[in-house]
């Protein structure tokens, strides 16, 4: 069987072309949708099944009562369809499988690379045959040995026949995708309540709902081809580069010239590029606006750095040897934080050159907190957005670094058609496009302004609401305020109320000798939102639900706890102690073995 479609990306020099970016962001966002997808997969009966912390048929309940008719509005989730274990499941492990379909398609939706999908029997190999035009069975050419080559029928297997309609759906089939996507993640949001109640989460959302927005790229033949491959099959119509939308509209010699350009940046990809830019701007900006506002004085004295890599919710190991760096060292990290969240967003907006200068520093700031933080996909999806600050010229490097493997590979390009026939140019997204422009923009606006003065923002705010539970433009402070001591509430469980046993989580510091665990792109839900309960009483409720699930015996709560406490016996008494914990220094690590060092602050 010959592998699944094997392509090389080409080069793309024209200047204003995103048909690369956009393919490689839609691969790039597949994977990490199913990161997080498998993420919650294993953890969503824990939070919101029936013996979970807060039960997803208590909050449908719950919205219908409070709004009626309209819960689905407040409430948006798939789940008003069914409701249970198996729906929760179903969603989770679906959205793992649509997400690896995502970053797939191109290799499963290609009208010209059927070959995957022919069977031989007693063959040496199987040769390509256009199998979709063939409704009941597939005609199969098959080599033998002797080289006589004869055709066999056999009925279509469901697989088979799934892998045809993907196939011939094109850009609308990776659209559905997108949406589905998009609407299953939205509702284990929803479902997950205040453990998926994260800015890494609506960033995902926000993203994902941009994406149904941009062009279906399909990949052609391109006539250059790789040296010494044979590219036989060139693109009837020249891939066009579509304009840079930071290019003037207005300025032209006369009115039809500027009409003419205006629609052309509104042909789906240069309008949603900007969109994008405005996203990732408004995330690194933001995030600098609200440290700014904070009144945390560690922005100032320059010390945040080396208070959060010790209190930050979840570290790992790379944190502990980053905190023996040099003082002036992590302080150097906090004035670049500062620099790349205040100053160089406002590049992102910019020319080509500035925009590369933003898109490097980012990118080099978000491997360094990749290095120093467990934070989930947040940092990677970070670094994908910073694709649309590039042209396609700028990843000619993508094409030189994928052709080394040699003439296997077939080249191709991504094409402005969408496979199928269809077109962007008679279709209704440019338009789309445009009015979800008119609605997210100002939404984020209002919530940037709320963010600088701090309160809502009426009547204006007043409209916002009912948007703002389909999380399509969201307010982003990342870590606004570094807390200076890492507090720790330690639970306790007994089966007789004498001898007590520490729960043992699976990424929250509690045995002192265990170095700090590595969770990148996994997003332990539990592990993380308890860091919160001694920094608010908002993260109480949720503890105290959790604390009951464990006294009942739930199997879904428990099973988010790296082992079974008390062997898996009756849980009848729990008692609550706060420590503080702090990092041990090179000598007393290498001394003692241990990681951390913690005093009690009592019951």
């Amino acid at each position: 069987m010959a592998m699944p479609a094997e392509v090389v990306l080409s080069k793309a020099h024209a200047s204003g072309s995103y048909q690369l970016v956009a393919w490689a962001f839609l691969r790039a966002l597949g994977l990490i949708y199913t990161a997080a997808f498998v993420s919650l997969a294993v953890q969503i009966l824990g939070l919101a099944g029936s013996q979970g912390i807060y039960p997803l048929t208590e909050q449908l309940q719950w919205a219908r009562a409070q709004y009626g008719e309209l819960g689905w509005l407040a409430y948006p989730s798939l789940f008003w369809l069914a409701a249970g274990d198996w729906p929760l499941c179903i969603v989770a492990w679906g959205g793992v499988v649509c997400g690896l379909l995502l970053t797939a398609w191109p290799w499963i939706s290609e009208p010209n690379r059927v070959g995957n999908l022919a069977v031989a029997h007693g063959s040496a190999g199987a040769s390509k045959h256009d199998v979709s035009a063939l409704p009941s069975s597939l005609s199969i050419p098959a080599k033998t040995g002797i080289q006589k080559h004869h055709a066999e029928r056999v009925p279509p297997t469901l697989l088979t026949w799934v892998l045809l309609r993907l196939r011939r759906s094109g850009s609308w089939g990776e659209r559905a995708l997108l949406g589905l996507l998009y609407l299953g993640y939205l509702s284990l949001v929803q479902a997950g309540q205040v453990f998926t109640n994260f800015q890494w989460d609506f960033l995902l959302l926000e993203a994902g709902f941009l994406a149904l927005f941009l062009p279906g790229a399909r990949l052609v033949p391109r006539s250059d081809g790789v040296p010494g491959c044979n590219a036989d099959s060139a693109p009837a119509h020249p891939v066009p580069a579509l304009p840079d939308p930071s290019g003037r509209v207005f300025g032209w010699p006369n009115l039809s010239a500027a009409v003419g350009h205006a629609m052309r940046a509104l042909q789906g990809t240069p309008l949603i590029v900007w969109l994008f830019r405005w996203l990732l701007f408004r995330l690194r900006f933001e995030s600098g606006l609200a440290k700014l506002f904070s009144g945390d004085p560690s922005w100032r004295d320059l010390t945040a750095v080396e208070h959060y890599l010790e209190t930050q919710p979840l570290p790992h190991i790379g944190a502990w040897y980053a905190h023996q760096l040099p003082d002036w060292a992590l302080r150097l990290g906090t004035a670049g934080t500062i620099l790349v969240e205040m100053i160089l967003p406002i590049f992102i907006l910019m020319p080509r050159p500035w925009r590369l200068t933003a898109a490097w520093a980012t990118i080099l700031w978000q491997v360094l907190i990749i290095a120093t933080s467990n934070h989930n996909f947040f940092n990677l999806l970070t670094i994908v957005l910073c694709l649309f600050l590039f042209e396609d010229r700028d990843l000619a490097w993508l094409d030189r670094s994928l052709s080394v493997v040699g003439c296997a590979l077939r080249s191709l390009r991504p094409s402005a058609a969408a496979a199928g026939g269809h077109t962007m140019r008679w279709s209704l997204l440019p338009a789309l496009t445009f009015l979800a422009a008119l609605v997210l923009v100002p939404l984020s606006l209002i919530h940037a302004a709320e963010l600088i003065w701090r309160r809502p923002l009426e009547p204006l705010s007043g409209w916002t609401v009912w948007l703002d539970r389909f999380y399509i433009a969201n307010r982003y402070h990342v870590f606004a305020e570094v807390p200076k001591v890492r507090l720790e509430v330690q639970v306790e469980v007994s089966a007789d109320g004498k001898d007590w046993e520490e729960l043992d989580f699976r990424y929250r510091p509690d045995r002192l000798d265990q170095p700090p665990r590595w969770a990148i792109p996994h997003q332990p839900r539990l592990d993380w939102l308890i860091w919160f309960v001694p920094q608010h009483p908002l993260f109480l409720e949720p503890y105290a639900r959790f604390v009951e699930r464990l006294q009942v015996g739930s199997g879904p709560v428990i099973r988010l706890l790296a082992r079974p406490p008390l062997g898996g016996g009756p849980v009848r008494f729990v008692r609550l102690k706060l420590w503080r914990y702090r990092f041990t220094g090179p000598e007393e690590q290498g001394a003692t073995g241990q990681w951390w060092r913690r005093e009690s602050l009592g019951p």
